[in-house]
């Protein structure tokens, strides 16, 4: 997929989505809304998701303005993707609840936002995709599972002090022994 020219409307739109501004959303004239992508590929609703702003995530899909599991032009990441790497729990209980959108859109190579939670070392977020279906053991292109992911995990998330631990002995209670890396007790 290729990448979109951003304009500068687009620009003031998605703005408005990153700040979770509604009244400035609602503002704007709707074909503006409908069509604003940034040089991502994001929409408004990535934005508006990742960002932890389940008012207007839920505006934008009711709106019509943006589909609730639209994928982004580079890597197919839908905005469940973006609200789960974030640890945007309400985002993503508006997305699948709320607004019908599925709990485990795949990306490419597969990755899900299950994945993307356990690299962030979102437990909460883990904790509620997987009551809401999404599968941890499921595994993506590259081979991995959510319990690869959390070893990626970012120096700034891992610095959190017992997380990593707590997250990867989540995982090992979940996983197939087979699809495990055993953590020492």
């Amino acid at each position: 997929m290729g990448r979109r020219a951003v304009t500068p409307r687009h620009g003031d739109v998605i703005a408005a989505a990153t700040a979770g501004d509604l009244g400035k959303l609602q503002s704007f004239d709707r074909a503006a809304v409908a069509g604003a992508v940034d040089k991502h590929g994001c929409t408004a609703l990535h934005w508006a998701a990742g960002g932890g702003f389940p008012d207007c995530v839920a505006w934008l899909v009711d709106e019509g303005l943006c589909a609730v599991d639209a994928p982004q032009q580079t890597n197919g990441r839908a905005p469940l993707h973006f609200a789960a790497r974030n640890g945007r729990v309400a985002a993503c209980r508006c997305l699948v609840e709320r607004c019908g959108g599925s709990v485990d859109p795949r990306a490419d190579a597969d990755v899900t936002p299950i994945q993307l939670a356990a690299w962030q070392l979102r437990l909460e977020v883990l904790e509620y995709l997987e009551s809401a279906g999404a599968d941890p053991a499921r595994v993506n292109g590259f081979g991995c599972t959510a319990a690869h992911w959390v070893v990626l995990a970012p120096k700034d998330r891992a610095a959190v002090p017992g997380l990593h631990l707590e997250v990867a002995r989540w995982l090992e209670a979940r996983l197939p022994e087979a699809l495990c890396l055993r953590v020492a007790a």
